[in-house]
């Protein structure tokens, strides 16, 4: 019961190896859906809406990194590729959807190419003001040895939302029996901050120096 619009085999493609060279892949199927909404005006925008509102992760963290942004970045592969859980995925992004419907949540943001690290910065970027957050208090947390790792790794079916204050109760109720945790806070001051397993401070960034960088790529691109 999934709308599927188009599809596409794609029959050739390649990876650029670590080495620089390349690697033809199996073949691909890339498939194209769509959704309805029923009400436009219960829709969230993907960027922190307004300070002082609580950040939640929603969904479990795992040391999945295989074919990851950062592993790319940083010479390697991994082994450990993501894996789907179709049925907790679905069972989270019907909890999710009911709280949005319900009014709980200010702002959205999947997590995927490059982790929760992105996610968040992302967010940021696009609302212009700052972040507070505690990495021992993401979901799956425990799993981690190394701050690195859980910030970037792309597990999948997870999500950043912005919760208003007053919300709090009514939207940890919806997602009762949901990995979801409250990992911090988003703040007046400029700055992207985040503490890590053992309680060190292991990001500090303004979060304009982060939009001059992140324009300053694309602009390598043009």
């Amino acid at each position: 019961r999934v709308p599927f619009i188009s599809g596409k085999d794609s029959l050739y493609n390649e990876f650029r190896k670590v080495d620089g060279g390349s690697l033809p892949i199996p073949p691909t199927l890339l498939i194209s859906a769509v959704s309805v909404i029923s009400d436009v005006s219960r829709t969230v925008t993907p960027r922190f809406c307004r300070p002082d509102s609580f950040v939640y992760v929603v969904g479990s963290t795992y040391e999945e990194l295989g074919g990851s942004e950062y592993l790319r970045l940083n010479q390697g592969l991994g082994r450990t590729v993501p894996r789907v859980d179709a049925r907790r995925g679905r069972r989270l992004m019907r909890a999710l959807g009911r709280a949005i419907r319900s009014g709980l949540v200010a702002a959205c943001h999947d997590v995927s190419d490059g982790g929760l690290g992105v996610a968040l910065a992302e967010m940021a970027i696009a609302a212009g003001f700052g972040l507070q957050v505690a990495l021992h208090r993401v979901p799956g947390a425990h799993r981690f040895r190394r701050d690195d790792f859980l910030l970037f790794s792309e597990s999948n079916t997870r999500f950043v939302c912005e919760v208003p204050l007053a919300c709090r109760s009514a939207f940890e109720r919806q997602l009762r029996g949901i990995a979801c945790a409250p990992v911090g806070r988003t703040t007046a001051e400029p700055w992207f901050t985040i503490t890590g397993l053992s309680g060190r401070r292991v990001v500090c960034v303004d979060v304009a120096d982060a939009c001059r960088v992140w324009r300053e790529g694309l602009s390598r691109l043009l």
